[in-house]
């Protein structure tokens, strides 16, 4: 079986070009955060791989959906009294 033709993830810088360009969003502010994602997990974007942005990015998400939770609780027992 010949694989000489199938196509290569993109990774390091290659990696995070495709991403910033892929969100639509204002490339500088989601380059800001996505070094403070990466500097945060100990990665960088010359050498990172694709499932290290992956792992990066379920950490990220883990860390929002446990700020907004805790959020969300705050309020409601502000509510409460």
């Amino acid at each position: 079986m010949d694989v000489s033709n199938q196509q290569q993830e993109p990774d390091g810088e290659q990696l995070v070009d495709v991403l910033l360009s892929s969100t639509g969003l204002p490339i500088p502010a989601v380059q800001d955060e996505l070094e403070k994602i990466l500097g945060n997990c100990g990665l960088n974007s010359e050498n990172l791989t694709l499932d290290e942005l992956r792992a990066a990015m379920a950490l990220y998400l883990e860390s929002i959906h446990t700020q907004v939770n805790s959020e969300h609780s705050e309020l409601s027992t502000e509510q409460e009294t």
